[in-house]
């Protein structure tokens, strides 16, 4: 019996994966919710106040967004690739005639669907709250996260696949939140401690952050370093996920 065509496939197993998310409004509603909370709480105080040379909320705006697409990488994708592999999925479906890259695929396009959904719901609240960032500004910005989210999939597959369940966003949890804060995404930069502002240029969250805010044109180093950088870190992940697609139970 020969398999459909990749394409169908993918299309079919993307919806599956899309009607499974929407069961579960425990997990879908604080995904879109919780950074419009976070935006509210640290990002519109600073509406009126010039951060990197854009308005403070502007400026936060960018730095929201970044967050956002860091955190759907690991946990959307590597997340859920580790609670799947606990589960036994990944195990059946290599013994199935799924080619895994068509599963995989599925996986990555439910990601970048969660960010633009994300993306849109925070900007849309943004204007709301007339934090002044134009229609073009946020489809720029919004070009600069799906960009720069490479080097975070591979991250986050690399721990799906190494790491099961409850380990997996534990990891997730102790190491990118304080690195979050460190980059500059929950608070300027410029009210950290002078350690962390010399930290900051060598964590990939600051450089996926930079590309945001060079989007919106703040004054900051240029776009080039920072796609360098995530680069860079995206071939340092590379070796992590030598043959994790082979690893079996």
């Amino acid at each position: 019996m020969s398999l459909p065509h990749p394409l169908p496939l993918l299309a079919q197993l993307l919806y599956c994966e899309c009607m499974q998310l929407l069961r579960l409004p425990s997990f879908t509603i604080p995904t879109f919710v919780v950074p419009i909370v976070l935006y509210a709480c640290i990002g519109l105080p600073l509406h009126g106040r010039a951060v990197l040379g854009l308005d403070g909320a502007g400026a936060m705006l960018a730095a929201i967004s970044a967050y956002i697409t860091m955190t759907t990488a690991l946990f959307a994708v590597g997340g859920s690739i580790a609670f799947e592999r606990a589960r036994g999925w990944l195990c059946l479906l290599q013994r199935s005639p799924l080619p895994i890259p068509v599963w995989l695929s599925a996986k990555l396009l439910l990601g970048v669907c969660q960010v633009t959904i994300s993306l849109a719901l925070l900007y849309g609240f943004a204007r709301l709250c007339g934090v002044p960032v134009s229609p073009t500004g946020w489809l720029q910005l919004y070009v600069a996260m799906i960009g720069g989210m490479a080097p975070f999939v591979l991250l986050g597959l690399a721990i799906g696949f190494r790491m099961r369940g409850e380990a997996a966003i534990t990891l997730i949890n102790l190491v990118f939140l304080p690195l979050s804060f460190a980059s500059g995404l929950f608070m300027p930069l410029q009210q950290l401690p002078e350690w962390m502002r010399d930290l900051a240029p060598l964590l990939p969250p600051f450089h996926l952050a930079n590309l945001g805010w060079a989007a919106l044109g703040a004054q900051v180093d240029p776009p080039l370093q920072s796609i360098a950088a995530l680069a860079a870190y995206g071939l340092g992940f590379l070796p992590l996920l030598w043959l994790a697609p082979l690893r079996r139970r």
